[in-house]
């Protein structure tokens, strides 16, 4: 009976499971850990989905940074086939979002003391310099946007910040990548990014400008040419694009696009942040099946009456 009860309890409360965070399925699901899922926003040419064709997490993948129970069978694959143009717009693009709980956030951006996940790129031939492709096109990484709720002079309005490799090209050249390539066809796991560089999009829905330090309504155009961002910690500065702001993170997105010029093939997966050195966002994307709470008491409970209909035959067994 001592082995069953043990059984029974590791069943009952599976003590592992509050540490191993968010397993995120197929549509975004998060079918183990809190929070709320992530929802795909996909645009013309775009495609993301949790897939098992580039795995990050196993054992053959070293750069990961971990996963459920540090392992892990799929990741979120993303693609685009390049087909926006200034003609048409901001047409192809591929994300999953996280958004905290409605009137809540996530933690005040000051507060931002760790944010990482790992990527991969797939290498194409025909994408260098030689080929005639744009100048950033090699540093194309995958995206993270971090969307905002400023706060100023008590009204509230909403902003990103958004880390791209190409405005962070000392970090990918951290990674070995030889004159700062991007790395391709293999894991990065990409960490620190609190203090890395970040481009801003002021009041969205507002006609929203995009900027660097100290020029918070400049064009899209002002970034092309390799324009360095301000890292988070500036952006409050007296010459910062949220310099006297009350800044709230509300949300969390990763994904590629848009307007890209050439076909993109790649993913993401075990997106980490922490703000005061607290944990809140632990999704690794996966295809798993986990069984629910309810699920393990209604396991439990059948192993209980088993136990208990075995000792009712050994009372019998003994009387006869």
């Amino acid at each position: 009976m001592k082995a069953f009860n043990i059984l029974l309890a590791t069943i009952l409360f599976p003590a592992a499971l509050a540490a191993q965070g968010q397993v995120v399925s197929n549509g975004g699901t998060v079918v183990q850990g809190g929070g709320n899922n992530w929802t795909p926003s996909i645009q013309g040419s775009g495609t993301a989905a949790v897939t098992t064709d580039l795995p990050c997490g196993t054992a053959a993948s070293g750069a990961c940074s971990g996963g459920f129970g540090n392992v892990g069978n799929g990741s979120l694959r993303l693609g685009v086939t390049g087909i926006g143009s200034t003609s048409t717009g901001y047409q192809d693009w591929a994300f999953y979002y996280q958004n905290a709980a409605q009137g809540q956030s996530f933690g005040n951006l000051r507060q931002l003391s760790s944010l990482s996940f790992d990527w991969f790129r797939t290498g194409i031939d025909g994408w260098g310099a030689a080929d005639g492709t744009p100048a950033d096109w090699r540093f194309k990484t995958p995206v993270v946007r971090l969307q905002l709720a400023e706060t100023r002079g008590g009204q509230t309005i909403f902003s990103e910040i958004i880390w791209e490799g190409y405005y962070n090209q000392n970090a990918l050249a951290a990674h070995g990548a030889p004159n700062g390539d991007t790395p391709v066809n293999t894991w990065v796991a990409q960490t620190n990014m609190q203090n890395d560089a970040y481009w801003y999009i002021g009041n969205i829905g507002q006609n929203p400008g995009y900027s660097a330090s100290g020029s918070c309504n400049a064009q899209l155009s002002f970034w092309q040419g390799g324009v360095t961002a301000a890292n988070a910690n500036s952006l409050f500065s007296e010459n910062g694009c949220l310099f006297g702001a009350d800044v709230n993170v509300i949300g969390i997105a990763v994904g590629v696009g848009s307007q890209w010029p050439l076909p993109w093939d790649g993913a993401v997966d075990n997106v980490r942040m922490s703000f005061s050195g607290t944990q809140v966002i632990n999704a690794n994307f996966d295809v798993t099946t986990v069984p629910e709470p309810s699920t393990y008491l209604l396991m439990g409970a059948g192993l209980l009456a088993l136990g208990v209909a075995s000792r009712s035959r050994n009372r019998r067994s003994s009387k006869d």
